[in-house]
């Protein structure tokens, strides 16, 4: 009986400890579900108004947020194709637009009646870009300015494989998790590297912390390695949202942080 119930309890302790990642997995999965419903209002789609003869044509740039009710972020090349080698889009003519549009997923959206966004602070270095709003968004992001640790469980939220056609954008917000792998710097600009993999059209979207929705990065691309240029699969890069702290306190801004 006694060798009964020893055996009982090893069950018990086996199924127990088997039960464990499944349920940590699930948590994550909730906290995920409570942060994409603090960050996914605050983001938007980018894409440049660009004015030929005889065609208007919207072109999706990449995804940017709003961390104030007027200001808003993104990364430069998205508002900037040159700074894209050798992906580079057509240079911006004098009458383009930067434009950004709130995407639903059950139609076309007239590319027309989004508004007009102002350029105000680039830093081509932290390829970071505030732009200003005419309008006040009800919802914008919390920041956290201080360190985070490799391992933490992080995610990004934008609209990869968005497309545009003359006047008319279609997008699908999409989320993606992972983790922190490593931190890094290329010159002064602190960069957070993870196993996230990234699409044309994340570009400028947030980089947040799973468990509390906070902003910490902005999602610049994917990684190459060295002179060679080769991609390093499964893994892309963000610049470390203490590059923009400077950017907004020019411009006088107060964010929601910790």
């Amino acid at each position: 009986m006694l060798q009964y119930n020893i055996y009982k309890l090893l069950l018990f302790l086996i199924l127990l400890l088997l039960s464990i990642p499944s349920r940590l997995y699930s948590a994550e999965i909730n906290m995920l579900s409570l942060s994409l419903k603090k960050v996914k209002p605050a983001t938007w789609g980018v894409a440049i108004f660009r004015k030929e003869p005889g065609v208007v044509k919207a072109e999706f740039a990449g995804t940017g947020f709003f961390v104030s009710p007027i200001y808003f972020v993104t990364a430069a090349h998205v508002v900037n194709p040159e700074l894209v080698k050798p992906q580079a889009l057509a240079q911006r003519g004098p009458l383009d637009e930067v434009r950004i549009y709130w995407p639903n997923p059950d139609k076309q959206e007239d590319f027309l009646q989004s508004p007009i966004m102002q350029v105000v602070q680039v830093d081509e270095a932290g390829d970071i870009a505030v732009l200003k709003a005419p309008f006040s968004s009800k919802s914008f992001v919390s920041l956290r300015f201080n360190s985070i640790n490799g391992g933490e469980s992080v995610a990004i939220y934008g609209y990869a494989g968005a497309t545009g056609v003359k006047n008319v954008v279609q997008a699908f917000g999409r989320a993606n998790a992972g983790i922190v792998s490593m931190q890094t710097r290329k010159g002064s600009v602190e960069l957070i590297e993870t196993n996230i993999i990234a699409n044309p059209g994340n570009s400028g979207g947030p980089l947040f912390l799973i468990n509390t929705g906070e902003v910490v990065g902005i999602q610049i691309g994917n990684i190459y390695i060295g002179e060679t240029g080769k991609l390093l699969k499964g893994y892309s890069m963000n610049v470390s949202i203490r590059a923009l702290q400077d950017l907004l306190h020019r411009l006088g801004v107060l964010v929601k942080k910790k």
